[in-house]
């Protein structure tokens, strides 16, 4: 009897110490003690998303700090990362792509950083030929002749975007009257609804076309034709796609609703040499506790997400989503394939 009850207590630890080897694992990572993240700007609604879900790391993780920076762009993080002054960023998913690979301008601007991996996928973003009623712009070739705001300080990707979307329609930037560079979001609302500007190549934030449809009845979102998409999604950076919106998204605040919406997502990135279980603890967090981050906006509810076009996923967020039985299809694809093109394994 006494060997019988040994036996089943033998049994019995060891279901135990099976059962907890997951949060042994955990208590025994060299977690930092504190994170920085960089955002590329204060005040906006992602940065009010990640400094809620660095409250979110902070409690259900070793990490005892999460401090949210707005460093800007990846000339001014890389270097940081590099040094390990920051620990995770933000930036558009399409760019960090091209920054992996020292395509496009990062060539001569940084180089190739093949090291950088999507820890937190983010939140989609709206571009496109946003103008209001009355501008007789009812499609990309009329723009000819037209003054368009079309740079974004600081951010050399959309110059490329915006010159990609002119050449889906056969024009050239020498075909415009001029192409503006936009000082801000409220200078850009005043400038197509008082007459100066006649559209914008831009980003399509919530405030921005809240604010266009309250001070010019309406918001224009100029769909490409179905050439003019298949040559976007053809000459545009990995990870930019279309899709579509109802009329009055949630946070997109569309007049009416987008059969064909450019879009893309950004993201947060951590070096490759992050340790595997602080990436796993990191994404488990945030995923697993977003009542605590969620309701900041209705695009928070994004982040977390997996999807395909994002630059490669690191090791222990890929753990992670194959537990959840996500780490499927196209997901691991892009993902493999993006890995041979900067040389890795993981």
């Amino acid at each position: 009897m006494k060997r019988r009850t040994f036996s089943i207590m033998l049994c019995s630890l060891a279901a135990a110490a099976l059962s907890f080897a997951p949060a042994c694992a955990l208590a025994d990572t060299a977690w930092p003690k504190k994170l920085v993240i960089s955002v590329p700007a204060s005040g906006n609604v992602m940065h009010m998303a990640v400094t809620a879900m660095a409250k979110t790391i902070e409690k259900h993780t070793p990490v005892e700090r999460v401090i949210v920076q707005p460093i800007g762009g990846p000339a001014s993080w890389l270097p940081k990362m590099e040094k390990g002054q920051v620990d995770l960023a933000m930036h558009a998913g399409p760019d960090t792509v091209e920054l992996l690979q020292g395509l496009g301008v990062w060539k001569t601007e940084t180089g190739a950083k093949p090291f950088l991996r999507t820890i937190i996928p983010g939140a989609r973003a709206l571009y496109g030929l946003i103008t209001i009623p009355g501008k007789g712009i009812e499609k990309y070739s009329d723009l000819k002749g037209r003054v368009v705001t079309m740079r974004q300080p600081g951010n050399p990707l959309f110059d490329r975007v915006g010159l990609t979307l002119l050449a889906s329609a056969g024009l050239k930037e020498s075909d415009l009257k001029a192409a503006l560079t936009m000082i801000n979001f409220r200078e850009m609302t005043s400038d197509i609804v008082e007459g100066r500007v006649d559209a914008a190549l831009s980003t399509g934030s919530g405030p921005f076309m809240m604010e266009l449809e309250t001070s010019g009845g309406a918001n224009v979102y100029v769909e490409p034709s179905e050439e003019e998409a298949k040559y976007l999604m053809e000459h545009l950076p990995t990870g930019f796609f279309i899709g579509s919106l109802p009329a009055h998204a949630p946070y997109f605040n569309n007049t009416s609703a987008i059969g064909r919406a450019i879009l893309y997502r950004n993201g947060i990135y951590a070096r490759a040499d992050m340790d595997p279980e602080v990436a796993y603890g990191i994404i488990k967090a945030i995923d697993e506790n977003r009542s605590e981050w969620e309701n900041i906006s209705p695009i928070a509810a994004d982040f977390g997400t997996i999807y395909e076009y994002a630059p490669p996923y690191h090791e222990g967020v890929v753990r992670y989503y194959r537990e959840k039985g996500l780490w499927t299809g196209k997901v691991v694809t892009q993902h493999e394939n993006l890995l041979k093109a900067i040389g890795a394994e993981k």
